[in-house]
């Protein structure tokens, strides 16, 4: 399984070592792995979660709470072993890099892995008495990753606007008395998510357009996943890659808001990738007819349908009316 570990994945099993060996507790549990993703801090895990208003602080208070129990440390922090559960943990992340075809374990899929143990979940625990619900933190990670989401029932799966989960037949379901979340891939059926994949190909289009022409680079869909540098993984509605720039990095990253995809949750998903370096994001609000441009530390500017659309820093020259990127039916 190291292997398949990212740099950043495996720094967090590290700092999760040092936070039991700190807090003086006898193995690494999954409320260690939790203060991990919160330490090491620069990973889309923990940007999910800081967006959220968890910090180390309390996270760690949370944790000496709800754990008061102290060993006096017989091995170094490096030696410390890890507990059933969070080898399970670790086990459910390798399941959630395979649901969305990953062939590593980013820290996307280490939270996931965190959130679908509710039988040993310590993390869960300390979630829970910070305020934060795990499915919400499931649907951010789902958000950004462009993957599977938590729905722990059919009546979630209601309130997301989403059809029931099925089950392979292979697979027994969980009994519905128990809150055992599915580990299924979420399909969305919603006209609005019709209207928002429309926007975002005839955006891809015009995109393409200028972009081919003039061998600028290339211009990929949702269909594709966008590596990080960080070792994250994310999808993006629209991105395009600069032909001279690093193409782990796109210069320009778009999303476009439909109803499983809330403004909030794509807004941080793009400050979080300006963050590391690309220069421009669009987010599209088809229901308003409206894009706002964002840059990194610079206010956000939304333009209405009647305005055009330019990207001079990542696309010189490049110009589209509003009016025509939306639905004509």
């Amino acid at each position: 399984m190291n292997e398949k570990l990212t740099e950043k994945s495996l720094k967090i099993i590290d700092l999760a070592k040092e936070e039991a060996h700190f807090l003086q507790h006898g193995a690494v549990d999954t409320e260690h792995l939790l203060l991990g993703i919160l330490n090491e801090g620069t990973s889309l895990g923990a940007s999910v979660l800081k967006n959220l208003g968890v910090t180390l602080i309390d996270a760690r208070r949370e944790v000496e709470r709800l754990d008061s129990r102290r060993e006096e440390p017989t091995v170094s922090a490096e030696e410390v072993s890890l507990s059933a559960g969070a080898r399970r943990a670790l086990k459910v992340a390798v399941d959630v890099a395979r649901e969305n075809d990953d062939n590593y374990i980013g820290t996307g899929h280490l939270l996931m892995g965190l959130l679908r143990l509710p039988e040993c979940g310590e993390a869960i625990r300390v979630l829970n008495a910070l305020g934060v619900e795990p499915e919400v933190v499931s649907r951010r990670i789902g958000e950004m990753i462009g993957g599977t989401a938590l729905v722990r029932s059919p009546a979630d799966a209601a309130e997301l606007r989403l059809p029931a989960q099925k089950h392979s037949p292979d697979r027994q379901a969980p009994p519905p008395a128990l809150p055992l979340p599915a580990s299924r891939p979420v399909v969305f059926e919603d006209g609005d998510d019709l209207v928002a994949g429309e926007v975002a190909a005839r955006l891809s289009a015009f995109l393409i357009g200028w972009v081919d022409p003039r061998r600028l680079g290339r211009v990929i869909g949702a269909s594709s996943s966008v590596r990080l540098p960080t070792g994250d993984t994310v999808r993006l509605d629209v991105a395009y890659f600069a032909r001279d720039a690093e193409l782990r990095l796109p210069v320009l990253a778009v999303e476009v808001i439909a109803p499983h995809k809330p403004r909030p949750a794509l807004q941080a998903k793009l400050q979080y990738l300006l963050a590391l370096g690309v220069r421009t994001g669009l987010l599209v609000d088809p229901a308003t007819r409206s894009v706002a441009v964002l840059r990194h530390q610079e206010a956000t500017r939304v333009l209405s349908e009647n305005e055009p659309l330019s990207i001079p820093e990542a696309l010189p020259g490049w110009e589209l009316p509003l009016a025509q990127l939306w639905p004509r039916v």
